[in-house]
């Protein structure tokens, strides 16, 4: 490998590291604006949380607000947590093969897989956030229980729905469940290079089915003929 070579996959090493650690400070600036929001709007709800208190529409619709927030918090951070899991991906698959002294994110991803397969309880940063939001939506779920509690109840039902909405989408930062977190870039590269061999050689699919239509066309009209 050249001397420009190894430079040029340098700069593209610290470019990725450095938009890993952009999109993980990210993360945690979408988590303390969501605290912030929580905490704000339910100090408006706790003004008028008491027992005899009539229902309050203003207290059920910011409720609503709460759940909408942390459930529109956790998708954002589990499309941060999958864009960095895909860059982390690309180094290793690309740039650590190139580079023999470039090791760290295939080491920890070992040392992650080794750990699982152990039986140990993995911690990574997406599954405390996901702690993290399930807590605040505990909190938020409480607080919609009080408010709920001289209601009509019809009025759990939107509640209820954006709960279970919230509950998926942390577990699904928690256990990496979704198609979002499989990404093989050897697979797809592959799938590249074959989509590039094929458009060489001339195959595309509308011209494989203009061939395939003239076929039978050809096949009707003799048919056609003998009869």
């Amino acid at each position: 490998m050249t001397h420009e070579r190894c430079d040029e996959i340098l700069e593209e090493c610290r470019a990725l590291r450095g938009e890993i650690v952009t999109t993980k400070n990210a993360r945690l600036s979408v988590l303390g604006f969501t605290i912030t929001a929580l905490v704000a709007t339910g100090g408006v709800i706790a003004d008028s949380l008491g027992p005899g208190q009539p229902f309050s529409y203003r207290n059920y619709v910011l409720v609503l607000f709460c759940l909408v927030i942390i459930n529109a918090a956790v998708v954002l951070t589990r499309f941060m947590s999958q864009l960095i899991d895909r860059i982390a991906g690309y180094i290793r698959t690309f740039i650590e093969t190139e580079l023999g002294g470039i090791q760290w994110e295939g080491r920890w991803q070992r040392f992650r897989e080794d750990t699982h397969r152990e039986g140990r309880v993995r911690f990574g940063t997406s599954r405390v956030l996901a702690w993290y939001y399930a807590f605040l939506l505990l909190i938020v779920l409480g607080i919609a229980t009080a408010t709920l509690l001289s209601a009509e109840l019809y009025y759990a039902a939107p509640i209820v729905i954006l709960g279970l909405a919230d509950i998926w989408v942390i577990y699904d930062l928690f256990a990496r469940r979704g198609s979002g977190w499989r990404v093989c870039w050897l697979e797809t590269e592959n799938a590249q290079q074959r989509h590039k061999d094929a458009k060489a050689s001339g195959w595309s699919p509308s011209g494989c089915r203009q061939r395939m239509r003239g076929h039978f066309m050809r096949q009707h009209a003799s048919s056609n003929r003998e009869v």
